[in-house]
């Protein structure tokens, strides 16, 4: 998973450690390879976010590095925002792309 950039673990002296989003996306490509997709297959995912999060700091990052704690914080909170928005379009794309393709489904 860390090869293909789906999780990153901290250097901590000797050990690595990994966070709760590293475990939570540890247990979700487990239940990917359930169905024979890999990491390597899941790269695709991390690509798609990092494109998403360009467009996001276009569009946010004037604003997030303002010196007045106003901005920044309406920065952080459009930032929400959006994530939010992407989440929903993207889960309502997916749906009917998957109905078009599987009638039924």
């Amino acid at each position: 998973m860390e090869r293909h950039g789906l999780i990153a673990g901290k250097a901590v002296g000797s050990s690595t450690l990994y966070d709760g989003d590293a475990l939570a996306l540890a247990h979700i490509v487990k239940k990917f390879a359930a169905h024979g997709l890999d990491p390597r297959h899941l790269r695709s995912f991390r690509l798609a976010a990092e494109r998403e999060v360009g467009l996001f700091a276009q569009i946010v990052g004037p604003q997030f590095h303002r010196k007045a704690p106003e901005a920044r914080q309406q920065s952080i909170d459009d930032l929400h925002e959006l994530g939010d928005l992407a989440g929903s379009m993207r889960a309502i794309l997916l749906g009917r792309l998957l109905r078009d393709q599987f009638p039924g489904a």
